[in-house]
């Protein structure tokens, strides 16, 4: 509820910065793991991306091109979402804190678009 005086509003203002902070740290928390986890066998399956350009003439088509550079781009995009994150975190910087956890979603594109190009 608002309150007409000025310290109402100011503690209303401060109470939804206290409900993103919090629901900026729960995510991060949480994001923290799971993207770790998943960088590994990214990172491991990374180098295996190259097999793309197995079959002839497939060095010059544009979709395997796409598909290396998303595979092999995803485990630092994974680390560097979670750095920025908590960076941003450190800095009171909330949305764009959770916002940074989509920077992966660059290289899930890239990979997606070399996939659907080659059919």
């Amino acid at each position: 509820m608002w309150i007409t005086n000025k310290e109402g509003v100011i503690f209303c203002a401060r109470l939804e910065m206290v409900k993103l902070q919090i629901i900026t740290k729960v995510t991060l928390i949480l994001a923290t793991p799971i993207y770790c986890l998943l960088a590994l066998p990214m990172a491991s399956m990374a180098p295996l991306s190259f097999l793309a350009f197995d079959s002839p003439g497939s060095d010059t088509m544009l979709a395997p091109w796409i598909f290396v550079i998303g595979m092999m781009s995803l485990p630092a995009l994974l680390i560097a979402a979670i750095v920025v994150g908590w960076v941003l975190y450190a800095a009171k910087k909330y949305k764009f804190s959770l916002l940074s956890l989509l920077i992966p979603l660059v290289s899930v594109v890239l990979i997606g678009l070399g996939v659907l190009m080659t059919k």
